[in-house]
């Protein structure tokens, strides 16, 4: 048996006083595998907002890991802020680490990346934050609709409120979920959590850890419950998640910060008001005080199994009295149905909103309003897939919002643009036997330095697809995060690159093309 899988399988028995923070030292798809996440406690106090401290403080910032391991692993490799050190991974002093949620379901290794994340969440319980994700959000559901540990079959489960009248497999009025374990899950992930492939993942992902023996289709249900119920490795996350956090002038969140037409649930925008009555709150600070502590709330009653009867995803919408935190898998989703009218709107929130449309940034009226009575000078989010680069939005002089979903770089092309430009020798290189959308290559960082109330800098650093590194400083850079147009065709400028070259990237939809601009030909739009 290779050494590396011999040393993943001690690690994953080794109790967690022998081993605190344990790295593979080879090359491999476990090469991150921790073991130090056995169950860490939730966070004893909401900090929605860290201490500043006078010096220079450097942040560094990735997002949508999505249970892709290579990704991860290469990302420590990349950082700034962490070292590999034998077989430890450590974190250099004074700096912080956010990862911007979505940590499992499209990558094959779920649980290999939950124990990365959460050992450095254990070790640096101050300097690592963990953001939550839709995809997250959304594990919470398992425990009413798939059963807890040690269940036999799944409990009662009429559908979804999404998919009525719909004529679907979990349309509540034609009552035909399945009703055995494997059934009922295999649809759970493929139908309502968009993650189709995620069952037999697990299924490949179960046998890699247990070799000697023959992973059934029930050992991945157990695997499930395991790791969503409370205690479990995807709960421990969720425990220690935020929908949002605040370092000085920077805010975190999983998408955007909705406001303008789409807003339909709240009056002006879920930034300034609360679930379920969404009254206004006057500041940036108060609402992050007031949503971490209803959103703490909201993981107690799902852990101690409070209030509600039968299952929230048939029903939908939000409470005011306890509903074993179905108003927080609300705030996750997507939409929400009217109860008024039974209409399904958009239900946009810090958790799923967009600054996309149609695949290119969209900015509405008074985004620069945010930053202004909040003080901030960047908002970054992960959350829609926008190429293999980090997509910045030059929100104003010296403010951006900055997105750094890249899980789908390995579907990206190549347009050539000018002959000379090095979009001429562009190839594109897919997947590349990966599980994920991101191929084996990709990988980026959003690397922020802040003094104070200041941010200092904010730079985009990693590796194209196709293997070209970049590093881009985008405070003063008045093209870089703007709109150009050269020979008739806009394009939106991600980053600088060697040769007085820009990295320009359009969009449609979850369609993603780059070419390289000559930076003596961009024409910034007024």
């Amino acid at each position: 048996m290779r050494l590396w899988l011999l040393r993943t399988i001690f690690m994953l028995t080794c109790s967690r006083a022998a081993l605190s923070f344990c790295y593979l030292a080879r090359p491999s798809p476990l090469r991150a595998l921790s073991s130090s996440a056995s169950r860490p406690s939730p966070s004893s106090a909401p900090i929605t907002s860290a201490p500043i401290p006078s010096a220079p403080i450097t942040i560094s910032y990735f997002s949508d890991v999505e249970g892709d391991i290579n990704f991860l692993n290469r990302f420590i490799d990349l950082s700034s802020v962490l070292e590999r050190d034998s077989d430890a991974v450590t974190l250099k002093p004074g700096s912080h680490v956010v990862f911007g949620g979505d940590s499992v379901d499209r990558g094959g290794y779920d649980t290999m990346c939950l124990r990365v994340l959460l050992g450095l969440k254990n070790k640096y319980p101050d300097n690592v934050h963990l953001v939550m994700g839709n995809r997250d959000c959304n594990k919470l559901r398992l425990l009413s609709e798939l059963g807890e540990p040690g269940d036999g079959e799944p409990p009662e489960h009429k559908g979804v409120y999404w998919f009525k009248g719909r004529g679907l497999v979990g349309d509540p009025e034609l009552d035909n979920v399945p009703r055995d374990n494997v059934g009922r899950l295999r649809w759970l992930l493929q139908n309502t959590m968009g993650c189709p492939d995620s069952f037999d993942f697990r299924k490949q992902e179960l046998q890699t850890l247990r070799p000697t023996e023959d992973v059934e289709d029930e050992d991945v249900v157990e695997s499930y419950r395991e790791t969503c119920a409370p205690g479990g490795l995807m709960a421990q996350y969720i425990e220690h998640a935020k929908v949002a956090f605040r370092f000085g002038p920077v805010l975190f969140t999983h998408g955007g910060v909705p406001r303008g037409p789409e807003v339909k649930v709240a009056k002006d925008m879920h930034f300034r008001s609360i679930p379920p009555s969404f009254e206004p709150v006057k500041s940036l600070d108060a609402w992050l005080e007031r949503v971490d502590e209803w959103v703490e709330g909201q993981k107690e009653d799902w852990r101690l199994g409070r209030g509600g009867g039968g299952i929230w995803a048939t029903r939908g919408g939000y409470r005011d009295e306890p509903d074993r935190g179905g108003s927080l898998m609300q705030y996750g989703m997507g939409y929400i149905r009217d109860t008024a009218t039974q209409a399904i709107l958009k239900n946009p929130t810090v958790v799923y909103a967009s600054w996309l449309k149609d695949g290119m940034p969209f900015l509405p009226d008074g985004t620069a309003d945010i930053f202004d009575e909040a003080g901030l000078q960047l908002i970054v989010c992960g959350h829609q897939p926008h190429g293999d680069c980090p997509l910045p939005m030059r929100v104003g002089p010296d403010k951006l919002i900055v997105t750094g979903d890249t899980s789908y770089s390995g579907d990206l092309l190549w347009e050539r643009h000018a002959e000379g430009s090095d979009s001429e020798f562009k190839r594109e290189r897919g997947r590349d036997g990966s599980l994920s959308g991101r191929g084996q290559i990709a990988v980026s960082e959003v690397l922020l330095r802040v003094r104070g109330d200041e941010l200092e800098s904010v730079r985009t650093r990693g590796v194209l697809a196709d293997g070209v590194e970049y590093d881009t400083e985008l405070l003063g850079d008045d093209v870089v995060g703007r709109e150009v147009e050269v020979d008739g065709k806009k394009w939106w400028v991600k980053a600088r690159l060697d040769g007085d070259q820009y990295l320009g990237t359009a969009a449609e939809g979850w369609n993603v093309t780059n070419t390289v601009l000559p930076g003596s030909e961009l024409r910034p739009r007024q």
